[in-house]
């Protein structure tokens, strides 16, 4: 079992790494603005990073983690550069035509979507690199190495700011998807001398087989699905000139802290959940959907009571004016509730592939598909079409998962009231605050004073809420 040091240190780099990516786009929005050129990188990096993240989340790396012990490392290792073998091919061929009919599909101009091509290819290539990567630390992963498998994606974190920065004067926005296709290539040089130093012994075994195969492919099928579905969000926000940008940052806030809930999900969770049966099982189920839908809450309450006054602090700076931001409040307050649906969207997904159940989530993600582009019609080509898009697309692959979803409801439904009520505090709070309709930025006009007042205010609802959690932890008492 894990230690807690290990759970710790892992929370902490998840932590680190998801702030870096912060980082990153805080300086993207700090350098250029909220103009087309801005809406272009985007756009361009908006579905690889999708992608990206579903990796990094752990959606591509199940297979690796739950048979790397019954197929063997060397096997799996062997197969994992078989298939990327593969997987570059097709970028090579299929990249540059690929990109021009995406860029095809979007309103950017002739000058721009040529440009755009390009830049996408050079996100093709990041992924290919960022995927194999996280394939190999998959397999640390599933030898019990989480601490070293999530330290190598803020190695890579911390080189795309560095190049980033390095990069923007000589290159301008082409200097993002340089930086990002260089820093997955260390990642992978990096993730290749750690799995070989610390598993001795290994030896990849060049030759197919059918037990990683077949649920290996099946995991990146569910991938593209996931990435297909994201697409129509993107799209949606071309159609208005900064959407894209306004977009994308407020898509970085929501999924910050559903990234790093995953990650630790899936480092400590599914590897050990895949060893229990019976009411244990339940149990952990349990336990994990309630402390998930408590971390949500809390997060979600904490978006649509300081949203505005999160996004200036954050966004506001160079190009990107203190209004811009407040545009980006909006669409963050939009998505919020959609970041909640998927969460637990992803819970229940990981719970069927788990149960070997891969044909209900290929189905449910087919359904969300359909929702994603549906929705995407009917929400027209406003400003905020990609944030409607993206919380009512959402809500519907929820309720299918929902239908689809076989055992486990009683548990779910209970841990979720526990949830619930425990972030009473966090609820009356968040009501009161929108209510009252201040803005601390314009009360204070101070960001570090504004950031030092809304985090004090709002650790009186959170301490409220921890010791109703500590509250429901204490055993009844049966008897005299």
């Amino acid at each position: 079992m894990e230690s807690r040091k290990e759970k710790a240190a892992v929370a902490l780099m998840t932590v680190a790494s998801r702030l870096l990516g912060l980082v990153r786009s805080m300086l993207c929005a700090f350098l250029f603005g909220t103009g087309a050129q801005a809406d272009l990188l985007n756009y361009t990096f908006g579905v690889p990073n999708q992608a990206r993240k579903c990796l990094e989340e752990g959606t591509g790396n199940i297979a690796v983690i739950t048979r790397t012990g019954r197929v063997g490392r060397n096997v799996v290792v062997g197969n994992i550069i078989l298939v990327h073998a593969f997987f570059l091919a097709g970028v090579l061929i299929l990249g540059l035509p690929i990109a021009l009919l995406v860029m095809r599909f979007s309103s950017f101009g002739e000058h721009l979507v040529r440009q755009g091509t390009w830049m996408l290819l050079l996100f093709f290539l990041f992924l290919f690199f960022y995927s194999l990567s996280s394939s190999l630390a998959g397999v640390l992963m599933a030898e019990r190495r989480a601490v070293a498998a999530n330290l190598l994606p803020l190695v890579q974190s911390v080189l795309s700011v560095v190049l980033l920065v390095v990069l923007q004067k000589r290159s301008g926005v082409l200097s993002f998807p340089v930086a990002m296709l260089l820093s997955s290539i260390a990642f992978l040089i990096s993730a290749s001398t750690v799995l070989f130093a610390v598993g001795k012994g290994i030896r990849p075994v060049l030759r197919p087989d059918r037990r990683f195969i077949g649920p290996y492919m099946s995991n990146l099928a569910v991938l593209v699905l996931s990435v297909l579905v994201s697409f129509p969000y993107f799209l949606s926000s071309t159609r208005h000139v900064g959407s894209t940008t306004f977009f994308s940052n407020a898509y970085l806030l929501v999924m910050l802290p559903y990234g790093f809930l995953l990650s630790y999900v899936n480092s400590f969770f599914l590897p050990s959940l895949s060893r229990l049966g019976g009411k244990e099982r339940d149990k952990e189920i349990g336990k994990v959907f309630f402390l998930s839908s408590f971390f949500m809450i809390v997060v979600s309450c904490a978006f649509l009571s300081f949203g505005g006054e999160i996004c200036i602090f954050l966004f506001s700076g160079g190009r990107y004016d203190v209004e811009d931001a407040l545009v980006t409040s909006s669409f963050l307050t939009l998505m919020v509730p959609g970041a909640f649906f998927l969460m637990v969207f992803s819970i229940l997904e990981r719970l069927m592939f788990v149960d070997g159940e891969e044909k209900k989530v290929r189905t449910v993600l087919l359904c969300q598909l359909v929702f994603s582009y549906a929705v995407m019609l009917v929400s027209g080509s406003g400003m905020y079409a990609g944030a409607l898009t993206y919380t009512f697309s959402n809500l519907c692959c929820l309720a299918a998962c929902l239908a689809a979803y076989g055992g486990g409801r009683k548990v779910l439904a209970s841990s979720f009231s526990k949830a619930l009520a425990a972030c009473l505090p966090e609820l009356v709070f968040c009501v009161a605050y929108l209510v009252s309709g201040t803005n601390m930025y314009f009360v204070l006009g101070s960001k570090p004073a504004t950031a030092a007042v809304c985090m004090t205010m709002y650790l009186i609802p959170l301490a409220l809420s921890f010791g109703i959690c500590l509250a429901m932890k204490k055993p009844r008492r049966t008897g005299p």
